[in-house]
């Protein structure tokens, strides 16, 4: 399944800044409300048009709110104003991972390193970049780079195993996989994952049992169809 990666781990865990956050904006971030956000960061840059810290957290709260054209626009404006704070930096890295701008991403997040961005969801966004690429030995590295940080290991072992899928060493993912699904079983894209490298060997009935309350029999017979033909 080439070119097949996890992107929903972990795009939007970087900071865009150290600032002190004021009640109002805090109760919001408190209460998840990113479209209150987007309100209340516009108000507040329209008393202070300038303010390019201002204007990180409204990138980052547009790509929490899939706005990509938004969290762009706000991107490319920073960048050419030569804002290079490295908090931002790795946020824009995946803004313009999220615009499938790959070779510009890359740059990007190695200007965050630069800078001195040095967290391993850094490496963990490299990792699921370089997998887009599929250039699955700077990807392992990446990722083996962010376990040696700390990084969660199921999230790691995970994209790990994707990668194995996507070069068809479904027996590896296999046996990377299953020791975690026995300890965290409610784990969905592990699940899926591993649904997947069986259905590769042909191993029908432990996928079925895996994805057993996801699937109906029609929809994972749908599902086996569609895997063997990518």
């Amino acid at each position: 399944m080439k070119g097949m990666v996890i992107v929903g781990l972990l795009l939007l865990s970087g900071c865009a800044s150290q600032t002190k956050v004021d009640t109002r904006e805090g109760d919001l971030i408190a209460m998840n409300n990113n479209q209150g956000l987007s309100v209340y960061y516009q108000k507040q840059l329209q008393s202070d048009p300038n303010n390019t810290v201002l204007m990180a957290k409204i990138v980052k709260n547009y790509l929490k709110l899939d706005d990509i054209e938004s969290a762009l626009f706000y991107t490319k404006h920073l960048i050419d104003l030569g804002y290079d704070d490295s908090g931002f930096l790795y946020l824009a890295g995946n803004v313009y991972m999220a615009s499938e701008q790959y070779l510009l991403a890359v740059d990007t997040f190695q200007a965050a390193q630069d800078k001195g961005y040095n967290k391993a969801e850094l490496n963990i966004s490299l990792g699921v970049l370089y997998s887009s690429l599929q250039e699955f030995d700077k990807a392992l590295e990446q990722f083996n780079r962010a376990r040696l940080k700390g990084f969660d290991d199921v999230a790691i072992k995970n994209n790990i195993a994707v990668i194995y899928i996507a070069k068809q060493e479904y027996k590896k993912a296999i046996a990377m996989l299953t020791p975690i699904y026995e300890r965290v079983p409610d784990n969905e894209r592990l699940r899926m994952n591993l649904a997947v490298a069986l259905i590769r060997v042909k191993d029908y009935k432990n996928a079925r049992e895996i994805l057993s309350s996801d699937y109906s029999d029609a929809e994972f017979s749908q599902l086996v169809t569609t895997i063997k033909v990518l």
